[in-house]
């Protein structure tokens, strides 16, 4: 139980009482209990003199300016990807006119430097989400709520604040946001996932792992991936992807996992 929670229950309070008495809507309240927001002084004032309780409120947090006196972050600190391997991506798709007569040319080349692939599929699978209109962005997984298991760099380093390049579009009518090559630390081992996603529909969202799978793939180690990282996977057959299928399989296996 949350800490706001806690302390209503312990004051035999229902929501729409507490912010009553707090004088803000019972939208806001629910806010604080689900840990959005943490209350103004004025609000942390009143609760103090009508139940004696201090409570945490916002002008208790550091500003950007007092974040800067301690330490002067490097949330834009990027990772080039490998110029080689997207070279030898674009000469695979050399005969696919169609394919980036449709995709923005600035967005290949965002790509080119920022995307990290492994493989020449990997590389031709992440066209094909900005052949079907994906977009570049940029954002730390953390920072949206990824809570399961720590990131780190490709260098073992704990991704903290820094941003991960990714792509973000919409699956029907599912909105995604995907990160490539993105390593996951639990206690026992790295994990490196083909991508992390996370999907949105009608107000629910699911974080989920996206594995390409080659012709020697080991569903044995799947299963001991899944069971550390309690992540449900899209997994993508390596003939998928030559077949130009990856968005329409994504897409399927991504409306199950809302439907389940």
């Amino acid at each position: 139980m949350l800490y706001f929670e806690k302390l209503r229950g312990a004051l035999n309070k229902n929501q729409q009482e507490m912010a009553d008495i707090l004088g803000i809507a019972r939208s806001t309240w629910q806010l604080i209990e689900y840990g959005a927001l943490l209350p103004s002084r004025t609000v942390a004032n009143i609760l103090w003199e009508w139940a004696g309780v201090a409570v945490p409120c916002d002008d208790q947090c550091l500003t950007g300016a007092e974040r800067r006196k301690w330490r002067r972050p490097r949330p834009f600190e990027l990772t080039a990807a490998d110029g080689d391997l997207w070279t030898r991506v674009h000469y695979h798709c050399r005969n696919m006119t169609q394919l980036y007569e449709k995709i923005d040319p600035a967005l290949t080349s965002w790509m080119e430097q920022l995307l990290p692939c492994e493989s020449v599929t990997e590389g031709f699978d992440l066209l094909q989400f900005a052949y079907h209109g994906a977009r570049g962005f940029l954002e730390s997984p953390h920072a949206l709520g990824f809570r399961l298991q720590p990131l780190v760099d490709p260098y073992g380093a704990v991704l903290a604040e820094r941003q991960l390049p990714g792509l973000r579009g919409k699956l029907g009518d599912v909105d995604y946001l995907l990160w490539p090559q993105v390593r996951i630390r639990p206690r026992t081992a790295t994990f490196r996932l083909d991508a992390l996603m996370l999907v949105a529909r009608k107000g629910r969202s699911y974080w989920c792992g996206r594995e390409v799978n080659g012709p020697h793939h080991v569903t044995e180690r799947d299963m001991n991936r899944r069971e550390i990282l309690k992540l449900p996977e899209i997994q993508i057959a390596v003939e998928e992807v030559d077949r130009f299928e990856s968005v329409e399989r994504t897409t399927e296996q991504v409306l199950k996992l809302f439907s389940a």
